[in-house]
């Protein structure tokens, strides 16, 4: 995450005066208009792709309400995007896996014989069932 390099985001300062936030902005950009094209405002998938990508200011995303009370509730939200993310895989006698991974306060877990099926859940509540 490249909040970390800005730290006047978090001084509360004008975001003109912050030194890098335009090189930010542009790659927020992209990735907002590249999920616009295979993502509905529903957060479903689009059938076919977007041929033509919207102007940036029609887009409407917005964080949905479990996400945001997620966040709400931890006592240092920034903390968690600057975490890198983490990727651990369990191998099996029959040649399965598992593979964590650990990303912005979740785990996801994928097991190998499960196609396409993916769990996840908060890392507290995952080190709380582990330990």
């Amino acid at each position: 995450m490249i909040i970390h390099r800005l730290p006047g985001v978090l001084q509360e300062r004008p975001i003109e005066q912050i030194e890098g936030i335009s090189d930010v902005i542009d790659k927020m950009t992209e990735n907002v208009e590249f999920a616009d094209r295979f993502m509905n405002k529903n957060g479903s998938l689009r059938k076919t792709p977007l041929k033509k990508k919207r102007a940036i200011s029609k887009l409407e995303f917005f964080i949905p309400e479990y996400e945001y009370r997620r966040l709400k509730k931890m006592k240092n939200p920034i903390e968690t995007l600057e975490r890198p993310v983490e990727h651990m895989t369990v191998y099996r006698n029959d040649g399965s896996s598992v593979t964590l991974t650990a990303e912005n306060g979740r785990v996801s877990i994928v097991d190998s014989r499960e196609k396409n099926v993916r769990h996840i859940i908060e890392a507290d509540y995952f080190i709380s069932k582990i330990l």
